[in-house]
């Protein structure tokens, strides 16, 4: 592996773990602010626990549940 390549892979992507909580925190918050950023994936997310997370409100939301704190938790817990 050239050098270049080895200072690329330990590079660490820019990222705020504050702003992600921020914008998990919205969306378990308001149910319409996840139409307002209906771009975001979860490869945008840093930490993998934020990646489950908004994973499993795109998913309530898509089925039309509701995406509060209980709802989002017993999601999660049913599929550990």
């Amino acid at each position: 592996m050239r050098r270049d390549d080895e200072v690329a892979t330990l590079r660490m992507p820019p990222h705020s773990i504050e702003a992600e909580s921020s914008v998990l925190g919205s969306m378990l918050l308001d149910y319409e602010a996840i139409n307002r950023v209906p771009g975001l994936t979860a490869d945008e997310f840093y930490r993998p626990e934020h990646k489950l997370i908004f994973t499993a409100i795109r998913q309530l939301a898509s089925a039309g549940q509701p995406c509060d704190v209980v709802t989002v938790f017993d999601h999660l817990a049913d599929k550990a």
